[in-house]
Formats: structure tokens, sequence, C-alpha cells
């Protein structure tokens, strides 16, 4: 093997090591969506309005607007908003 080879081998060997042991794992605590009491219900309609027209990012921008709340809850929120909304579909728990 050529040296230069294996020094290519050894750098793309570290970087992945230390790409991977930077990763978080997955078993933290799942994400609560967020209270819907925290909304005033002027958001809440409006929320719902951009759900219905499909502009889910509006309507998680709004609810973290209004709540305050991180991206993570707000979108969470909505995704389960926008499937209460929908006729038909399960709502998941």
């Amino acid at each position: 093997m050529d040296i230069e080879f294996l020094d290519l081998l050894i750098w793309v060997s570290l970087f992945w090591l230390g790409f991977s042991l930077g990763k978080k794992s997955g078993g933290g605590a799942p994400i609560e969506p967020l209270d819907p009491a925290r909304l005033s219900s002027d958001a809440l309609a409006r929320i719902d309005a951009l759900i219905a027209r499909g502009e889910k990012l509006e309507a998680i921008r709004v609810a973290r607007q209004d709540a305050g709340c991180g991206l993570a809850e707000a979108k969470r929120f909505v995704d389960l908003r926008a499937r209460a909304l929908r006729p038909g579909d399960p709502i998941e728990r």
C-alpha cells in the first residue's frame, strides 16, 4: 500500500470516529407537544387556518412566537393538530 493512501485512510477513519462519537444517542425522552392552554385563542385559530391551507411551517412559527416554546415542541404540536383536523385519521398519542 502507498503511504499517501494509508495517511488518507487514517484521516478518514479519525474523522468518522470523531463524527460518530459526537452524535447524540436517540435514547432521550420523547418530545412532548405544546400544551394548547399556552396559546391564545387567536393564535390557535390562526394555526388551524394555516394548517388547513397547508402552511405548516408558518403554523409552527406562530406557535413558537405565541407560546415561547422550542422548535421541536411546536412542530410536534402542529403535526398532532394537523392529524386531529383531518377527518378519518387516528390521532397519535
